[in-house]
């Protein structure tokens, strides 16, 4: 794939706030550093996808609820940047995968038709609103998350292990 087709500058500013919201990071300064000198690290970027092999990740276990544990996988940033970028370039075709495979209206977690910002997906809060008028429907088609992320996970490009 071309370097000049990826949104590494969306693509980075969409794992800083994966980085704030859901990720695993093991260098809490590498953002700063990145943002000081952004131009020379896209630049960087870009030289190195005509020969990109991805770093291996580490897996860590997440402590979730009750005392269970979620394996997780941390990227580098440069790794993380490429896939949300990879992403960006497919999200079409990922849409008309998760539509086609889908019987009826899903409510959660469902792609924004703009995928210019930093969020992958609509306002949760307008799903909990359409679950107070249609249950039923959210309840039985509440597995486009999962067709997602299985998905994502199939083409190895999701940062969390499904």
């Amino acid at each position: 794939m071309h370097a000049d087709r990826l949104n590494l500058e969306l693509a980075w500013k969409r794992h800083k706030k994966d980085l704030k919201d859901r990720a695993f990071s093991d260098s809490p300064y590498e953002t700063k550093i990145i943002d000081d000198n952004f131009d020379d690290w896209i630049s960087f970027l870009k030289d190195k996808l005509t020969a990109y092999k991805p770093s291996r990740a580490e897996i860590v276990n997440i402590p979730k609820k009750n005392f269970h544990l979620r394996p997780g996988s941390i990227l580098t940033s440069e790794d993380a940047t490429i896939y949300n970028a990879l992403l960006l370039c497919e999200i079409d075709k990922i849409r008309k995968h998760l539509e086609s495979n889908q019987e009826k209206t899903s409510f959660a977690y469902t792609l924004k038709e703009d995928q210019s910002t930093t969020e992958w997906f609509t306002n949760q809060y307008e799903h909990g609103q359409r679950f107070v008028k249609d249950p039923y429907n959210i309840i039985m088609k509440g597995i486009s998350t999962l067709s997602l992320l299985m998905f994502l996970h199939s083409l190895k490009i999701y940062q969390y292990n499904v």
